[in-house]
């Protein structure tokens, strides 16, 4: 019939974020970095955060010390900050692992650019792996892993504890063969509260 029907409907509220990034490279293999950011929405005022990160490795790279210190500022909510820490064993004959440990308190909040899954958040986790080079029979090589992990929030409720370990080996024909076991206690909803 010819009539014509015109809407307009709002999708999203209109925002501009800003991201900056240095980071400086040291002794050959490490670095220090931060990194900044800033958004500005319609219906809110503006969100910050900042982190400085660094990667610190021995000469010949056997050992590495990772973290990174943040700090968020969103819109009309409370300031908040997380720490990340990850020690790291690189390489070795046999032995190879990391252990590392996570804090974000309740308030910590990259959301509005999607860096981190929840704030209220302490944890850490740690992995070794002995390896053999050396083969035996058919196996030309072998790889075991252990892995245990515990986190909670702050309010003392534990989210999750767990442990596993897993093994592969290699047969002189290429084949793998593995498996593994994992026992993890039962886990703590805190979102269904």
């Amino acid at each position: 019939n010819g009539d014509t029907l015109k809407y307009r409907e709002r999708v999203a509220e209109r925002s501009v974020a800003n991201v900056a990034r240095v980071k400086q490279d040291f002794m050959g293999n490490s670095s220090i970095g931060a990194t900044m950011t800033s958004q500005y929405k319609d219906e809110r005022g503006p969100s910050y955060a900042a982190a400085v990160d660094w990667t610190l490795k021995t000469k010949k790279n056997d050992y590495s010390a990772r973290g990174q210190l943040g700090a968020t500022s969103p819109a009309n909510k409370a300031p908040g900050w997380g720490l990340w820490l990850l020690f790291e064993k690189l390489s070795g004959k046999n032995f190879m692992g990391n252990t590392g440990f996570e804090y974000n308190d309740r308030a910590f909040d990259y959301n509005d650019l999607g860096f981190i899954q929840r704030a209220d958040y302490v944890g850490g986790w740690s992995w070794v792996q002995y390896r053999t080079e050396k083969g035996f029979g058919p196996v030309s090589r072998t790889w075991n892993n252990f892995n245990s992990w515990y986190n909670w929030n702050n309010s003392g409720d534990r989210l999750n504890l767990g442990g596993n370990w897993n093994g592969q080996a290699q047969l002189k024909n290429l084949w793998y063969v593995g498996g593994g076991h994992e026992r993890a206690a039962s886990r703590y909803d805190d979102f269904e509260i």
